[in-house]
């Protein structure tokens, strides 16, 4: 396996699960969510400028990138950001990184995958997992609320990955660059039902800064040099290690801690993540040389 992708993804993995530790501060000082969303967005955008392709952009068929894909990115991204106040940084990664077990439950449906009591027993030990996660957090009504912020995070970006899927541009970065557009556009009207309010201080810069810089564009550009140099396949499996980093993170900078039973729910819901992606995979794999021989 090439070393440099293994070394993009694990940095790739160190960046997302660092996002909600620059995002709780912006939320304790009562910047507004739509404020937030569209400074990251644009400011990201201006980092990519130097890796754009202009030329390429202005086609019709970037339109399906800009509303479509750009609704699933500031989407996934809304209520990844509304869980967080609610359960705390580590859990939100968590329970919005579960997403290979829904696009796992979705390829079944689909009948791209063939329905196996294997394949019951990948989703029977996520669903346990998910149990033990929530052993002592579900008690209250914010609680609740939190949970439910997080696992939609997790549906919708298992519906982002699955429209991007049928993206034919070879140039992810622009792609990329498209849906942040976009995005940007979600942001602006969220104002009209999220006033903006911006609390404008040196914590604000420096977290949107890091947001934008180490949360999003760091995060997605060597995600995409990660698949570039070994594939999807050992991409999604290596990626697995973002929940695992979010928690040691969120315990060292900002103290949230989590039990014994959570613990072997993070690991059951990794394993079980694992699996997903895992067997298709290997299928797929031996298929396909029983056709070349």
């Amino acid at each position: 396996m090439n070393i440099f992708g293994v070394f993009y993804i694990i940095l790739s993995s160190i960046a997302f699960s660092l996002v909600g530790i620059f995002v709780k501060p912006l939320l304790a000082e009562n910047n507004s969510l739509s404020v937030i969303l569209m400074t990251r967005s644009l400011l990201t955008l201006i980092i990519l400028i130097p890796f754009i392709h202009f030329q390429q952009l202005l086609k019709r068929e970037n339109l399906r990138e800009v509303f479509f894909g750009g609704l699933f990115y500031f989407l996934t991204t809304v209520f990844y950001i509304s869980a967080v106040p609610y359960i705390g940084v580590g859990l939100s990664t968590i329970l919005a990184f579960i997403f290979p077990i829904y696009i796992f439950i979705f390829s079944i449906i689909r009948k791209e995958i063939q329905f196996s009591y294997t394949n019951l027993a990948i989703i029977v030990v996520s669903f346990l997992g998910l149990v033990l996660l929530s052993s002592n957090k579900l008690q209250t009504l914010d609680s609740f609320i939190g949970f439910s912020y997080a696992l939609s995070c997790g549906i919708l970006y298992a519906v982002y990955i699955y429209f991007n899927k049928k993206s034919n541009s070879s140039n992810k970065l622009n792609v990329l660059s498209l849906q942040l557009m976009g995005a940007s556009l979600y942001s602006f009207i969220l104002t009209f039902f999220d006033p903006p309010k911006l609390n404008f201080t040196t914590n604000f810069i420096i977290n949107i800064i890091l947001l934008s810089f180490i949360g999003t564009f760091i995060c997605l550009f060597f995600l995409i040099k990660s698949i570039e140099k070994i594939g999807p396949f050992n991409t999604s499996i290596l990626s697995l290690t973002e929940p695992i980093f979010a928690v040691i993170f969120s315990y060292i900078f900002i103290q949230e801690k989590i039990n014994l039973a959570q613990f072997i729910g993070l690991s059951l819901i990794i394993l079980s993540c694992f699996l997903a992606i895992y067997l298709p995979m290997k299928k797929e794999k031996l298929n396909t040389f029983k056709k070349s021989n």
